[in-house]
């Protein structure tokens, strides 16, 4: 919580696709009707990842880092999207 925006936002909370079905789009179709529900009510979207090959998988669908810390010594990137 320390690194959430002081402003009203939705926060993407951890979502993973199981190793085995990743690159068949199933991840992309969660992203999609996420960010489709951000622009329908306004929303800024949050999330954070400790996963670099998610930083351009979440850009793909409008957020930008933010920041980026160490979290109990692993690296995390903030991301924000800006509402529509």
């Amino acid at each position: 919580m320390r690194h959430d925006p002081s402003e009203p936002h939705v926060h993407l909370g951890p979502v993973s696709v199981d190793r085995g079905l990743r690159r068949q789009g199933i991840g992309g179709l969660l992203l999609i009707r996420h960010v489709a529900h951000l622009d329908t009510v306004g929303a800024v979207g949050y999330l954070e990842t400790d996963r670099p090959e998610a930083v351009d998988f979440y850009r793909r669908f409008g957020y930008a880092v933010v920041g980026e810390a160490k979290v109990l010594g692993v690296p995390c990137w903030f991301m924000r999207r800006p509402s529509a």
